[in-house]
């Protein structure tokens, strides 16, 4: 016996060494795979065509980068190795089953294609269905991620309610689908195991007739059955790590059909022509186009222009023929379907299509700043210029002067989409962007349309210098702007479209139960195994007896773990998913009822909040889902097995169970060291996820400045730190996964020499050494089983520390709210003494004391530069914020007092930059309300805002998907539609934010007068920079530094010569 205990004692040295082997090399390999693929996955998204983004959501294809690249990591690591392992024990088993008695093996291996059926149809249906659940809950990343990164809107009219249902429905479909997967997995382990103890009992009954018949002795019997069932056992541990590897399996089909795709306009792509010298001339030749959703509609036929080299064309017409198309078939985002393009002699498809955006500026309606500096963004825009080149530029496009102003100057934070800048401030930051690459061509997309008179006319005498020498496409609405342009093109109308798991007490009772009886299977099996030693002691008639007896129990031992693991499996994981989900859904709402403020701390963007619910929440599941079943059986294997050892032998069980607090010891050792270093890596790969959610949301912008490189070096940068700390983590995971395996063999060393020390003294049967032998490996077995649990539970626990956080959060400003007054409104407003800074911002005071009073159906207009604090006014009427001094009255009640959804179910806004979702165009107007409208209603508001028509024309009509933040359309149908969003409310108040900047000057005029007679009998507040626009005001507030400098009509204001005057010289001028 000593010798075989000193066989243990290497084997587990070797065990140790390997295992350590084992877990490192795939645990590291996996990590550099998942890095890998995370980089791959990355690079290709800014490597495809604009055409593929139209039909594809930003936040299905964040949720794809962090969700299902988190399943993959959990398949190909140490889960994979598992397989592998178990595997090689199952064939290790059946080979020295074969060698010692082939006879008995063969007949046992009779149940192999059973397992190998049930094996198979467990990884495709795993397979299929993750690939198809994590591509319902993509759908409903992407819902999340719209919702977060267009929160004001969301918040302003009211539509928290509405998004809630619509993530809840996405959710829902993904749910359905995970449950039924589970149904399957379930019963295909119950006939796992089924087979695994039913072929026990076949391999008990006919070894003991292959005994009686002589073929086969006693000892060749044991050494047949044990082989078998080791290798029998390892088939049934490796079925949750075959479903964590089949999991992984359909979310990388996912990701790999994504990195496999090949764009039809590749900017990665080092092939077509790279002049050195070219001409600037850019034709069209008979283009005709069509956009890829909307393929039915043309937007541009026969379409053919000549623009010279050094020409400034000016491209007018209504919104929606056609303008910022052949801006972006200059740019290459799109290729004509008919005809071509030409720059020069050259087809635009013959040229490097990084090369040709390089030569190109553009300056956008709604322009996208990325999070970071103001002196990085204006960088953005080439890649090699120093800081007086950014200076240069900033000052060609009036920036410099609100640049400096500012505490940190250039390194001010604009926020994420910049939003802490004004529109104006936004729109010059990215003319300089423009400006900064000195380019040979020049595309202006309405660039001045945000900003003040004042700037307006700074900015244009600076880009009509900038013009000079390039080829200039100018887009504009207003032919004030256009009057110096060599060529006015005039295009006719087109088309352009567009505590928590309370509520699953029932399934984890059943789940917990069906635990315990799976947890009782393996030591019963060790009472029952010990039993072969009794039967085969016995002869004849005898030994027939007992074989067939305990053959029966075997087979009732099959049904018991068959029917306990089914519901084992179904409890948990209905309960797991079903918590999963409400996790997710009260994130969601509590998230979505935060104030403005809490959203413009970056530690908020919608990329890492995203992020949250993708990500950190299915890790939560690991704490309630069907990894906690088997960590239950494994707990109560461990207490049944040591409780039979005591029974039968508890001098040798006393001896083993100091290994038990070892393992104990060690597990939360290891547990602590990796709950601090995920917590690490959580947050370091959240930074991760804002830059890909930054870069996929803006991808129009990326790939224009040709960015798609420095943005994938930002995302890789913000992957080392995690990758290093993923491999940190690994090398404990690996010493503490190495120490329980090894534990084993050193407690079988320890058994067997004190259990032959035992029987020498008389003090114990050799029967009962091997009944506490067997039942210590079994608990050493589900102490294992525990410790590989415990990475998930560390990644569990940190993920519900900060899910629950975000669940707990109480907002300052609770939109969600049932307290406050209801008063019926008339609409008179007060600001008195207003004093506010933004809570991002604590050193700038953006009011000074606002002393304001709006009565009941008067038209207020707020004039001055941009960045004075006129749309500052309206986030307060919102309350978006609470003013720090002061108070804001509606009909003489603080504003504080009132219900905040009523209060601003009162008003309506049109803003700047108008948000729209990706649903219908009558989704979209009736966004918010409650109380059901009629089409009648809807039609009737889209008639005023001049929408109608162009509506009934597409071919689904109202029922049409404006697509994600409303690509499908032009920036004067979008503005049109969220006018008509505004007037279907029929609100008290009436906020508009440069309402009608985007039109072009036939839709202005009509939608003005829809706009006058809209403000009869309502209060308004209105922002605009055209001073034409606010004439026709009660009263003119000009704002300057915080402070109103001047008040009246327009024309006391023009008498009186002051700021206001000079605003109107300088826009006639």
């Amino acid at each position: 016996m000593t010798a075989f205990s000193l066989y243990y004692v290497y084997i587990g040295i070797g065990v140790f060494v390997a295992s350590i082997i084992q877990i490192l090399s795939w645990m590291m390999a996996c990590e550099r795979q998942v890095y890998i693929m995370r980089q791959e996955f990355f690079y290709q998204v800014l490597r495809l065509e604009i055409a593929w983004f139209d039909k594809h959501q930003s936040g299905e294809l964040t949720t794809r980068l962090n969700d299902d690249l988190e399943r993959v990591r959990e398949g190909i690591g140490d889960k994979f190795s598992m397989v592998i392992q178990y595997g090689s024990t199952f064939l290790a088993g059946f080979i020295v089953g074969f060698i010692k008695g082939w006879q008995l093996t063969l007949v046992i291996m009779s149940m192999t294609p059973l397992l190998t059926l049930s094996s198979a149809f467990l990884g495709k249906i795993v397979s299929t269905s993750s690939a198809r659940e994590q591509k319902k809950y993509a759908v409903a990343g992407g819902i999340a991620e719209e919702v977060l990164s267009s929160i004001r809107t969301v918040t302003m009219f009211n539509g928290q309610d509405r998004e809630i249902k619509r993530y809840k429905s996405a959710l829902n479909e993904g749910l359905q689908v995970a449950l039924r997967k589970y149904v399957y997995v379930a019963f295909a382990f119950g006939f796992t195991f089924l087979v695994l103890y039913g072929s026990y009992a076949l391999a008990f009954w006919y070894g003991a007739e292959l005994v009686l018949a002589n073929k086969m002795s006693p000892g060749d019997v044991f050494s047949v059955f044990f082989a078998v069932m080791i290798g029998s056992f390892s088939l049934g541990n490796a079925m949750p790590q075959l479903t964590s590897v089949a999991t992984a399996k359909g979310s990388a089909s996912s990701i790999f059909n994504i990195i496999n795709t090949v764009p039809k306009i590749d900017p990665y792509s080092k092939e077509g022509i790279q002049p050195r010298d070219f001409s600037a001339n850019i034709e069209f030749h008979n283009v005709n186009f069509s956009y890829p959703t909307r393929k039915t509609v043309e937007v541009l036929k026969k379409f053919s222009l000549l623009i010279r080299e050094g020409q400034t064309v000016a491209l007018c017409g209504p919104s929606g023929s056609g303008k910022s198309t052949i801006v972006n078939l200059i740019l290459r985002f799109y290729d004509p379907v008919k005809g071509h393009v030409t720059l020069g002699d050259y087809d635009l498809k013959t040229l490097n299509v990084s090369w040709l955006r390089s030569k190109i500026g553009i300056v956008s309606q709604e322009p996208v700043l990325f999070s970071g500096s103001i002196a990085k963004n204006i960088e953005y825009g080439h890649e090699n210029v120093t800081f007086s080149d950014i200076v240069a530029a900033a000052k060609m496009a009036n920036a410099h002067d609100f640049i400096t102003k500012l505490p940190q100057g250039y390194d001010t934070l604009v926020g994420e989409r910049g939003a802490q800048l004004s529109g104006g401030q936004k729109q010059r930051i990215a003319i300089a962007r423009a400006l900064v690459r000195d380019p040979r061509i020049l595309l202006l997309d309405e660039a001045t349309s945000a900003l003040d008179a004042e700037s307006e006319a700074v900015v244009q005498e600076a880009l009509d210098k900038a013009q000079e020498g390039r080829t200039t496409v100018v887009i504009a609405h207003r032919l004030s702007t256009i009057k110096t342009a060599d060529e006015k093109v005039p295009l006719p109308s087109g088309f352009q479209i567009l505590k928590q798991s309370k509520r699953e007490w029932k399934e984890i009772v059943i789940g917990s139960l069906a635990s315990v009886v799976t947890g009782v299977i393996m030591p019963t099996y060790a009472i029952f195994y010990s039993e072969i030693f009794n039967t085969f002691s016995l002869s004849g008639a005898a030994l027939k007896e007992s074989a067939f007896f305990w053959s029966m129990m075997f087979l009732v031992l099959a049904g018991t773990a068959a029917l306990g693991h089914i519901f084992r499996t179904i409890g948990y994981a209905f309960a797991g998913e079903n918590l999963t989900m409400r996790l997710r859904y009260q994130s969601f709402t509590n998230i979505i009822r935060q104030d403005i403020a809490w959203f413009d701390d970056d530690r908020h963007s919608s990329g890492k909040l995203a992020s949250r619910l993708a990500t950190d929440i299915p890790l939560v599941k690991t704490a309630a889902g069907v990894r906690i079943g088997t960590v239950i059986s494994a707990v109560v294997t461990l207490v049944a097995s040591i409780t039979i050892a005591f029974i039968f032998g508890w001098k040798l069980a006393l001896a083993l169970i100091v290994v038990v607090p070892i393992l104990l010891v060690a597990g939360a050792l290891q547990m602590k060291t990796l709950k601090g270093n995920q917590k690490r890596d959580a947050e370091l790969m959240s930074n991760a996820s804002e830059v890909a959610s930054e870069a996929i949301e803006n991808i129009k912008t990326v790939q224009s400045l040709t960015l798609e490189e420095r943005f994938y070096e930002r995302y890789v940068s913000n992957l080392f730190k995690p990758f290093m700390e993923n491999k940190k983590n690994a090398r404990v995971y690996a010493l503490a996964y190495a120490f329980s395996q090894a534990v084993m063999f050193f407690t079988y060393a320890a058994a067997f020499r004190l259990g032959a020390y035992l029987v020498a003294r008389n003090e114990m049967e050799a029967v009962d050494v091997y009944r506490v032998f067997f039942a210590m490996a079994f608990s050493a077995v589900s102490v294992g089983q525990w410790t590989s649990y415990l990475p998930d539970y560390a990644k569990a626990k940190l993920s519900a520390g900060l899910v629950f956080h975000l669940i707990k959060l109480v907002p300052n400003i609770d939109s969600s709210s049932k307290g406050g007054i209801r008063p019926e409104v008339k609409g008179k407003i007060d600001f008195v003494d207003v004093k506010f800074r933004y809570p991002s911002r604590r050193n700038v005071q953006v009011l000074q004391g606002i002393n304001l009073t709006i009565n009941p159906g008067q038209t207020v207009a707020l004039v001055g530069a941009s960045g004075c604090g006129k749309s500052t006014l309206i986030a307060l009427l919102e309350r978006f914020y609470d003013p720090e001094c002061g108070q804001i009255l509606l009909d003489g009640f603080d504003i504080k007092t009132i219900n905040l959804k009523y209060l601003r179910s009162q008003m309506a806004l049109v803003s700047q930059e108008p948000v729209l979702f990706n649903c219908t165009i009558k989704e979209n107007i009736i966004y918010g309300i409650e109380d059901k409208v009629s089409n009648s209603d809807v039609e009737t508001a889209a008639r005023i805002a001049n929408i109608h028509d162009f509506i009934i024309k597409l071919p689904q009509g109202y029922d049409t998907v404006v697509g994600e933040r409303g690509t499908q359309l032009s920036g004067g149908q979008k503005q049109r539609i969220a006018i008509a969003r505004a007037l279907i409310r029929h609100p008290k108040i009436l906020l508009l934010d440069e309402a009608t900047s985007a039109l072009d000057t036939e839709s202005e005029k009509a939608v003005q007068e829809a706009l006058d007679q809209a403000r009869q009998g309502r209060t308004c507040l209105v922002i605009a920079h055209r001073l034409s626009t606010v004439q026709n005001a009660d009263c003119i507030a000009v704002i300057d530094n915080g402070k109103i400098v001047e008040k009246g009509t327009h024309q006391e204001l023009v008498n009186r010569k002051g700021i206001y005057y000079k605003l109107i010289k300088k826009q006639y001028k």
